[in-house]
């Protein structure tokens, strides 16, 4: 499964980094934070001493594209930019993934 992290360089994200590129099931495939972290354009996982193919981008377009598969708007995929037409799809991924965060947190 692919997976798009936000919050990439906070400490959750760095666990959640972990979690995915440890995972054989799971791929990371986008990583996302606020324009001014300092993380911008860097690798997530460089700080476990690995590489996984992407850097963290604050362009929520391009940060998803990559879970998705899909362009920006650009060519025969139809109008819109990619977030205006999964808006759907994606929030209820990022609620079920809301959801799942919070039992693991009050697990811990």
């Amino acid at each position: 499964m692919k997976v798009v992290i936000a919050g990439a360089t906070g400490r959750m994200g760095r666990m959640l980094v972990e979690a995915v590129t440890a995972a054989p099931d799971l791929s990371l495939s986008g990583a996302l934070d606020m324009p001014s972290s300092p993380g911008i354009g860097t690798d997530p996982a460089a700080f476990l001493g690995r590489s996984s193919g992407v850097l963290i981008t604050a362009d929520l377009d391009a940060g998803l594209s990559g879970a998705f598969g899909v362009g920006t708007g650009e060519g025969n995929l139809g109008g819109g930019s990619l977030v205006e037409r999964n808006l759907n799809r994606w929030t209820v991924a990022f609620g079920i993934l809301f959801a799942v965060n919070t039992i693991v947190l009050l697990k811990i």
